[in-house]
């Protein structure tokens, strides 16, 4: 079980070296999306609810979280954190199940441009993505890493 720990761990790291090697350029789609959350939030205070999904080709994984997105800095206007909900660990028939107790704890920031940058707690490892927006929802199919969703679901003031 270390070893295949490992093998994802290292998987993991080549990755996020593929990734991080490719220049930031969000799609200019997220600006107003990411502006319009900021503003509500600045405005009427609040949090708005998460859900986030990655489906990752390099590794045959899927893995779902949720969290609370709360107003931030001017250039990352937004940020949440989020435990892992679900993922399915068994990629090529290993024997990794996930474990529910143990789910991957993520911190997520959000730039005014919608590029994502997540830096997974449970791993070490940071990663980013230019992403593109439509609606509520902020995504990205990334070649040879697979895709990431956040829809954020609703506002909720507080009182």
């Amino acid at each position: 079980m270390q070893i295949r720990a490992l093998g994802m761990c290292l998987a993991a790291m080549f990755a996020i070296a593929a990734a991080s090697s490719r220049s930031a350029h969000a799609d200019a789609s997220c600006t107003s999306l990411v502006s319009g959350l900021k503003q509500t939030l600045d405005q009427s205070g609040g949090r708005y609810s998460v859900r986030m999904t990655i489906h990752r080709t390099d590794i045959d994984t899927v893995a779902y979280g949720d969290g609370i997105a709360s107003a931030n800095t001017a250039s990352w206007p937004l940020f949440f954190s989020t435990t892992q909900l679900f993922a399915d660990r068994l990629p090529h028939g290993s024997s990794q199940p996930f474990d529910v107790n143990a789910g991957d704890r993520l911190r997520i920031w959000i730039s005014t441009t919608g590029l994502l940058y997540i830096v997974n707690d449970t791993w070490n490892f940071t990663v980013q993505y230019d992403m593109a927006c439509s609606n509520n929802t902020m995504t990205r199919n990334i070649p040879g890493l697979g895709v990431t969703t956040l829809t954020f679901r609703w506002f909720a003031p507080i009182p």
